[in-house]
C-alpha cells in the first residue's frame, strides 16, 4: 500500500529507508520491513514485516486534543480521531486527554501498530502548514512569514521534539516485538552527544563586522554557513540594524577569501521583494564566492505563497530552507528557542500530500533576534534569559540524540558574544551544515 510522500519523508527522517533487496528481489533478512498503510487487509503472516495501520475517521467524528504515550505528550489541535476498538491481545499505548485509546499493539497474526488518526497528515499541517492560510500576517508582528501558515502549538510543546519522539517510539515498539531491527542509517557520529549546526545572517554587515565573528568563531575550532545578503536586490536594504555595523555593498571578494581561510562557507540570505528576487540573489552569490548558495534563510524570514520560496530556491539549485524558527511576536523579548513544529530532523519540502520538492525544510532551533534591543546595555542584559533556554534545548537535543541549528548574526555577536560563546563551550562539535 502506498504510504504517502509524508510517511516516506517520516520514515527516512527516522533513519529507516525504503527495504533493500538482493539481486533475485528478496529483501535482505537481517532487517525487518516497514509497512504504513490505511487498509484493513495488513495480514501477511511475514514475521519480519512491521505495520503501522492507521485508521482514517469515516463518522462520528471525535476530536481530541492532546496524545498521551507514556512520558511523551503531542498537541492533535483538535484533529479527527478514531477511538480503537480492541481485540483480544491488544495493548493500549497511548490515549487522549479523554481517555480514550488511539494507539494500540496487536502481535497477532503479525505484529501491528493501529493508530487511530492521520498523524502524517497532521505532522504535514504542522510543518508545512494550510494553504488557504498563504499571504495573510495571522501573527500581526507586521511580516508574512512561514509561521503564519502553521497552527499555533504552545511552547511548553515545542520544548521538546514531540514528532521526532513519536515516530521514533513507534518505530522501537514495532522492533521490540520483531525478530530482527529496522535497517537504521542516520543517527549521529559515534560518541557525539551533542552537535551545533551554526549559520550566520549577514544582515547587511561591514567586512570589519563579519571577519570578526568568524575569526573568533574559528579560534573556537566552530565553522559556520554565512547567509549572505546583498542590498541591491529585492526590497531595499533595512540598515538600522545596527548604526555604524552595516555597510552599503555586499560583501568584498577579499573578505569571502578571509571567510574561506578561516573554514566558513556560504548560503543565501536574500530579502526578496518577489520569488524572483530569490534566484538573482543566487546568481550574486555564486558570482561573489565562486560556489552555489544550497541554503536559504530569508531576511525577515520574508514568505510568498504557499510554496512559492522554496520552489524558487529549487530552480535556483538551492537544496535547504531555514525559514521557519520560534519567533518573537511584536513587543515580546521572549527568546527565540524550540523545536518549532515539535522536529529537528530535515525532511522534503511537500507541493502536495504526494509530491516533494528537492529542497529541504530544516528547523532553526535557537536564533538571537531577542537580544536586539535599543541599547547595548539591554543587550547584554537579556544575554542570560536567552542562555537559560538555549541550555534546555541543547540537554533536549543530546537526550533524542538529534543536532541543533543555532543562527546567530554579527551584529549582534560583536556587542553580546557570550550567549554564543558559551554555547560553542559545552558542545563537541560547531560545524556548518
Amino acid at each position: 500500500t502506498h504510504e504517502g510522500a509524508m510517511w516516506s519523508e517520516l520514515r527516512m527522517a527516522a533513519g529507516v529507508p525504503t527495504p533493500i533487496t538482493q539481486p533475485s528481489g528478496r529483501a535482505i533478512p537481517t532487517a525487518a520491513r516497514l509497512v504504513v498503510t490505511d487498509s484493513e487487509n495488513t495480514a501477511t503472516g511475514d514475521a519480519e514485516r512491521g505495520t503501522i495501520r492507521l485508521h482514517l475517521p469515516t463518522n462520528n467524528v471525535i476530536r481530541s486534543r492532546l496524545l498521551f504515550w507514556g512520558d511523551l505528550t503531542v498537541p492533535l489541535l483538535g484533529i479527527p480521531t478514531v477511538p480503537l476498538t480492541l481485540h483480544a491481545g491488544d495493548r493500549v499505548l497511548a490515549r487522549d486527554e479523554q481517555g480514550r485509546a488511539l494507539i494500540s499493539l496487536s502481535a497477532q497474526p503479525e505484529t501491528v501498530l493501529h493508530i487511530g488518526m492521520d498523524i502524517g497528515r497532521l505532522f504535514r499541517v504542522m510543518r508545512f502548514g494550510i494553504p488557504n492560510r498563504a499571504n495573510l500576517d495571522r501573527d500581526g508582528n507586521g511580516e508574512i512569514q512561514p509561521l503564519d501558515l502553521l497552527p499555533a502549538i504552545d511552547r511548553s510543546y515545542t520544548a521538546v521534539p514531540f514528532q521526532d519522539l513519536f515516530i521514533e517510539r513507534a518505530l522501537t515498539t514495532l522492533e521490540q516485538q520483531l525478530p530482527c531491527p529496522f535497517l537504521r542509517t542516520r543517527g549521529l557520529p559515534a560518541h557525539i552527544t551533542s552537535l551545533l549546526v551554526l549559520t550566520a545572517d549577514q544582515d547587511y554587515a561591514s567586512d570589519a563586522t563579519v571577519l570578526a565573528m568568524a575569526e573568533e568563531l574559528a579560534a573556537r575550532e566552530a565553522r559556520a554557513t554565512f547567509l549572505l545578503t546583498d542590498p541591491h536586490i529585492g526590497h531595499r536594504a533595512d540598515m538600522h540594524v545596527q548604526a555604524g555595523e552595516t555597510a552599503p555593498e555586499p560583501l568584498s571578494h577579499e573578505a569571502i577569501e578571509d571567510l574561506l581561510e578561516f573554514g566558513h562557507d556560504f548560503g543565501a540570505h536574500p530579502f526578496p521583494a518577489q520569488p524572483a528576487d530569490i534566484r538573482a540573489h543566487a546568481v550574486g552569490v555564486r558570482n561573489l564566492t565562486g560556489m552555489p548558495a544550497l541554503l536559504f534563510r530569508n531576511h525577515h524570514l520574508r514568505w510568498f505563497g504557499y510554496q512559492s520560496i522554496p520552489e524558487a530556491e529549487a530552480s535556483s539549485g538551492g537544496r535547504m530552507n531555514l525559514d521557519v524558527m520560534p519567533i518573537a511576536l511584536r513587543g515580546s523579548t521572549l527568546p527565540c528557542v524550540g523545536f518549532p513544529a515539535g522536529s529537528a530532523h530535515p525532511i522534503h519540502m511537500l507541493a502536495d500530500e504526494e509530491h516533494r520538492l528537492p529542497v529541504l525544510q530544516q528547523m532553526t532551533m535557537i536564533d538571537d533576534y531577542s537580544l536586539r534591543r535599543s541599547t547595548y546595555a539591554e543587550m547584554r542584559s537579556a544575554v542570560p534569559e536567552l542562555l537559560e533556554a538555549a541550555h534546555a534545548i541543547i540537554a533536549s537535543a543530546r537526550r533524542q540524540q538529534v543536532p541543533i541549528v543555532v543562527n546567530a548574526h554579527p551584529t549582534i555577536y560583536k556587542f553580546a558574544p557570550d550567549w554564543l560563546n558559551t554555547l560553542l563551550e559545552i558542545s563537541e562539535v560547531r560545524t556548518f551544515s
